[in-house]
């Protein structure tokens, strides 16, 4: 029985160390036609980072699931540069299917999303959920 827990402890550090920070459920600046916000999951995608969104919220936080982007990337390519930053990606917009440069700044429990256009850029907060 104590090897069974010991090797179970074990196991699931392994599985935390090898986790990025950027890795998990992130809440957007808002974003959506409701007036709220999107929720994305980022993880690894081809060696780098992408963010998907998973669902809407409304502005009194009730759950949107048939959000018509559910399902697309909005953040890719990111690469981190191991000191919380992550660079050389980009900020795909589903409403207007543009895409802009992006790059993203880890700090605690918030994730600084810069996106431009040329010289022209705009930086927003998104919050850690999980």
């Amino acid at each position: 029985m104590y090897r069974a827990i010991v090797l179970g402890v074990g196991v699931l550090l392994a599985a935390s160390v090898g986790a990025d920070p950027i890795e998990g459920i992130w809440r957007t600046h808002k974003y959506n036609d409701v007036g709220g916000n999107l929720v994305v999951d980022f993880a690894p995608c081809n060696g780098k980072f992408c963010s998907k969104i998973l669902y809407s919220v409304d502005i009194n936080d009730k759950k949107y699931e048939e959000y018509p982007y559910v399902g697309q990337n909005i953040i890719l390519d990111m690469i981190p540069d191991g000191k919380g930053s992550y660079k050389n990606g980009m900020f795909f917009d589903p409403k207007n299917g543009k895409s802009y440069t992006a790059q993203l700044v880890l700090q605690g429990r918030k994730l600084r999303v810069k996106t431009c256009v040329s010289v022209f850029c705009n930086t927003r907060n998104w919050v850690r959920l999980q």
